[in-house]
Parts: structure tokens; sequence; C-alpha cells
């Protein structure tokens, strides 16, 4: 998997599962449709009988089902080739209730799954779905699914894709998932990642003994991730070492092109900080082509980790066309210099890059001059460059789109937005249309003063800061609920109060955090979820450990 302009045109590894994919829509025209009528988990209409009843080929269709069917009776098992259609995951889930996964895929079976939300699973490995065929998802949402046991790691916590297994996952959401290793995916085989968000995952625990890996995602196989947003993931670490590569762990083969890394975090819970907030390659290869990689950061009780951005151990990294725009622990760090990084050219670095950025094109210790992660115009969160951004019109002007395959002729948010404006690209994952973006910091008068004063500092918004400090809370809240399952000395109500917690902190990011845990509290009592005296007796257990990991401890 190369993309890069430098060498012979490529297709990505889709070839397979388009092929199949392309069977069973062909067998598909001739087949049967089975239409779900209800959200029951069991008997005539619902999802789990269609599923039973279907023969090879054939087509469920849920797309007039609204609600959410809950699953009482385990997992929803496809050992067929099907196509299982949903009205949109806004509009249906299939829910677990952290009893078994949702959805496990038989070998060597062909499926194809569309407009669902797959939430609340729990297994050792996918607790939102288990692959071992060649799976299609699109237009799906996967989320607070979890992946662990008591005795056991546990791998992917919304998709676990299995060795010699293929997955295409386009145009949907994976958030709010957990792991030992993997939050949102753990791929093993093949998977191709499309115009999708993979946000707000997690690994890791601070009572675990063992380091985590992947807060987005770990890749032991084959992973191309296009046109896609990876951001607020984090791996948060344990007694014994920190969290490590709180966007993306890679010890297979990983491509990304068009891509947005942003707000990823590799933290410690003990002595140990993190390790590459972004990206971490322990011994695989890594090639970045046209991406905006910002902000990732790392953080410990001892002090910064490496590699805020990315950190890599051993193996080989490519980079090419890409802005790197450091959280703490800087852009860039190769471990005793194990990593080979090779520099494609045409990047632009907020420090000095380690010394690996020397090709042509290459600015370092360059302010990039991008804006906030928003919406810009397309389903992915992106960052637009600000109108003075050097990034502008920096890219390679020898860029040709038709030496990919496909060719590459949009930015990061497709159709509508061309790769190539003013007859030269920007560098990173955004190209500039039209009017760039006004800058939002002020810009010094041409002619200074007699007098020099100081450069005005611009004042932190008070609704960010919340916001921030609201993420933290989400992650210590999950680390606090994936540290203590299973430990029989705590009340059983904690796991109940965490869960109601974190839905509320993540439905209220617009609230200062105190008023969005009065709104917890107030909730418990209105429901009569608890006594009084249990509530002051839960509060002060959950509040000293949630200080206590504040503190890293």
């Amino acid at each position: 998997m190369k993309f890069t302009e430098n060498s012979a045109p490529v297709k990505r590894s889709r070839v397979l599962l388009a092929g199949c994919l392309g069977w069973l829509a062909a067998a598909s025209a001739h087949a049967n449709t089975i239409t779900v009528i209800n959200t029951n988990d069991g008997g005539h209409g619902s999802l789990r009988q269609a599923i039973a009843d279907a023969n090879d080929g054939d087509i469920i269709n849920a797309r007039g089902v609204f609600g959410s069917i809950e699953l009482s009776s385990g997992e929803l098992p496809v050992n067929k080739n099907l196509t299982i259609n949903g009205p949109g995951a806004d509009k249906l889930s299939v829910e677990n209730t952290h009893s078994s996964r949702v959805f496990e895929i038989g070998s060597d079976k062909i499926v194809a799954i569309s407009g669902l939300a797959i939430n609340s699973g729990e297994a050792a490995l996918g607790g939102g779905i288990y692959n071992a065929g060649i799976l299609e998802i699109t237009r799906c949402s996967i989320s607070g699914n979890e992946a662990g046991a008591v005795r056991e790691r546990g791998l992917g916590g919304g998709i676990y894709n299995a060795s010699r297994a293929e997955v295409a996952i386009i145009d949907s959401v994976i958030s709010g998932n957990s792991a030992d290793e993997g939050g949102g995916i753990y791929n093993a085989g093949s998977m191709q990642i499309e115009r999708t968000t993979i946000s707000d995952n997690l690994v890791g625990g601070a009572f675990s003994q063992q380091p985590s890996f992947g807060g987005g995602i770990c890749n032991s196989g084959t992973l191309d991730i296009v046109n896609s947003t990876i951001t607020a993931n984090t791996a948060s670490g344990s007694l014994q070492s920190g969290g490590i590569g709180g966007g993306i762990f890679n010890g297979g083969t990983l491509g990304i092109d068009s891509g947005t890394i942003s707000g990823n975090l590799a933290g410690g819970t003990g002595v140990f900080p993190g390790d590459g907030g972004g990206i971490t390659n322990s011994s695989g290869s890594v090639v970045i082509q046209n991406c905006t990689i910002n902000g990732n950061t790392v953080e410990g009780p001892s002090g910064f980790g490496f590699g805020g951005n990315i950190f890599m151990v051993e193996g080989t990294m490519e980079i090419g066309n890409t802005i790197l725009n450091a959280g703490s622990g800087g852009n860039l760090f190769s471990f005793g210099n194990q990593g080979i990084i090779i520099s494609d050219g045409y990047n632009l670095s907020s420090d000095n890059g380690a010394d690996y950025l020397t090709a042509a094109g290459d600015q370092v210790n360059t302010d990039p001059r991008v804006g906030p992660l928003q919406d810009n115009g397309c389903p992915t969160v992106t960052h637009a460059l600000l109108a003075d951004s050097p990034a502008i019109n920096a890219g390679n002007p020898n860029y040709n789109p038709n030496n990919f395959q496909p060719p590459l002729i949009y930015d990061q948010r497709g159709f509508g937005f061309d790769r190539v404006k003013k007859g030269r690209r920007d560098i990173g994952a955004f190209e500039v249309q039209e009017a760039p973006i006004t800058p939002t910091r002020p810009t010094p008068p041409p002619t200074p003063p007699p007098s020099p004063t100081p450069t005005p500092t611009p004042t932190a918004d008070p609704r960010e800061m919340a916001i921030t400090k609201i993420r933290r809370e989400i992650g210590f809240t999950r680390t606090a609920l994936h540290e203590l399952k299973g430990t029989k000395s705590v009340p059983p109500s904690v796991s109940a109060w965490l869960k109601l917690r974190l839905r509320v902190l993540k439905a209220r990011l617009a609230y200062p955090l105190d008023e969005a845990l009065a709104r917890i509290d107030r909730r418990l009592l209105r429901n009569g979820l608890m006594s009084e005296a249990s509530r002051r007796d839960l509060l002060t257990h959950l509040n000293a450990r949630l200080d206590a990991l504040r503190r890293g401890g």
C-alpha cells in the first residue's frame, strides 16, 4: 500500500472485497426479501427470526422499523451471505445490555450491513461486531460497546476483524467504545475505512498490569484509511505502562490518505507517561499522504512522553504533503532512532520534525495556521486553512491525481472540494476552495510603533475550556468503568452510576462540569435509583477514585 506520487499507480486493497460484495449484489437481484416489522428479539417479524429464516443471498429489509431492538437472547449470529438494511443509524439501533456482543459474522460469509446503530455489546473479542468473513458496513454507528473479560484482554471494543477476514467501513461513526487493545477497532485481517469518523474511544485502566494499545484503532493486519477523521481517542495506560497510540497503534501495514488525526491522547496513570498521542508504529510500515495531524498529546504523572503526534518504535514510515502541528511531546520521535522515517517532501511541521523533514518543499518550525476541528462541508470534521496559512499552494507543484487509483481529485471532504485550486494543491487534508477562512488571531500592523508593545494574547474560549474539561472527565469515567469491571468489592450500583454519568457527560458537553454532575445527582434521586445515604457513599467512593485518576494514581 503506497500512496505516493513517486511510485507507479496502485489500487487500494479493495479488489477482493469489491468482487465478493459484487457477487452478493448480483445474487440479491434474484433473492428473496424478508421484511422486519417490529423491534422484538424473536418471533415473527423480528430481526433475529429474519436472519434465521433467510437463505444465502437474501435481503433483510428493516427500513420500516424505528426505535431500539434490545437483544435479550444473546448475540445475532450471521452464518449466511446476507444484506441487512436499516432505516438509518439515527432511527434504528440494535443493542445488547453488555451481556454479549451484537453481531457475529461467520467464517467466509459475505455480509453487508447498512443504516443501523450497533450499541452496548460486550465480549472478549469485538463488543459490537466480530467478523470472520467479508463484511461491508455502510452508514452505521457503532457506539458504547466494550471488549474485555476478567481473565483475558479485550480486543476491539467496537469491531474485531479476524485474520484472513475483510471489512470495509464507509460513511460511518465508531465512537465511545472501550477495550484493552483497539478501543474502537482491532484489525488482524484486511480493512478499508472511508469517509468515517472514529472518536472518543478508549483503551486502558489504571489497575491493569499490561500496557494498552490504540485508543481508536489497533492494527496488526492491513489497514487503509481514506477521507476519514480520527479524533479524541485515548490510550490511558496502567500501573506498569503508559498508554501507547492514542489514535492508532500499528504493528502491521497502514496507509492513511486525505485524513485528519487530531486531539487524541496517550496518557499514563502509573509511573510511566504515554507515547504516541496520534500514531504509534511498533514494527510495521506506515504511509501517510495528504493528511492533517494536529494537536495530539502525550502526558502522565512523571512528565511528558514522546511523540505527541507520531511515535516510532521500529519499522518504517513514509510521509508526504502532510501538516504536523504539535501538541505536547513534539511531532515526530523515533525511539533510539530505530524507526526509519522517510519524507516524500512538501510537509509542514510546527517544530523541527526531529530533523527528518529535509526533502524538497518541506517546511519546519512553521505555524501551519489551521482553524478548529469543525464541520467544513462534509460528513467528517476537518481543520480548515486560515487565510495566511503557509500550507496554501505549497504542495508538490507536479502533483498528478491520476497517479492514484482511483484518481485523487478531491480533498478529504470529497465531491465538490477539488484537490487542486489555483494551479497548485495545498498541504494537508484540506484544500482552500475560494476565499480562505479569515484568521482568528490578530495580525500585527505592517509598521510597528516607535515603542514596541507586546502582542496581545488570545483569550481562551470559556466554552472550549469547559468542553475540554468534560472530555477529560469522560475519559476518566470510561477508565473507571473499565478497571472496576469484575471487581467484587465494589457495590453493583457503581457501574450503573458510572454509565449514567458517562451518558450525561456526553449529552451535556455544552454545560460546565459541575452542572453536568449536578444533573446526574438529581436524576439518580428523582428516578429512585438509590437512597440518599447510598448515593452519598457512592459519590464518596467514586469521586475519590476519579480524583486519583486525575492525579495519575
